[in-house]
């Protein structure tokens, strides 16, 4: 035997269905935003935080208002310092001309930045001129 379903009974099969979908989302949602969330991690450091502040602090200080900074977060230190800033990759010897400086951030690995090995092997060209608890920032000698 076979039945046929009118429209108005496909409704009342399909509107529960929706509903359970929406109840379903709405608290997956409720529940991540009120969950405590980690922002800061070492990939992704606190550019807020004092040790950052520090860190500007010194290069508004310490640079020419023309210096080239070299960083992970490039965007972050254009921000607070008002320096032009740019991202780096690849070897050393592709560092751009321009670039006066370097900040290193000490616990992010190689994450959009030298690793820390490529640093020290490099010594004739990043002479470090300050470093914190999270940052360090070399100036960039000329070969």
């Amino acid at each position: 035997m076979c039945m046929v379903w009118g429209k108005k009974a496909g409704k009342w099969v399909l509107y529960p269905i929706i509903g359970i979908l929406i109840c379903s989302v709405w608290k997956v949602s409720i529940k991540y935003a009120t969950s405590p969330i980690q922002i800061y991690t070492t990939i992704n450091p606190n550019v807020e935080g004092e040790s950052a502040q520090e860190m500007y602090a010194f290069l508004r200080t310490n640079t020419a208002q023309d210096d080239w900074i070299a960083c992970g977060e490039s965007r972050s230190i254009y921000l607070y310092t008002n320096r032009l800033s740019c991202n780096i990759s690849g070897e050393v010897s592709n560092l751009p001309a321009n670039v006066n400086w370097y900040v290193e951030f000490l616990y992010r690995g190689s994450y959009l930045q030298y690793p820390h090995g490529v640093i020290r092997l490099n010594q004739n060209r990043f002479q470090q001129v300050f470093c914190n608890q999270d940052f360090a920032i070399y100036k960039i000698l000329t070969p």
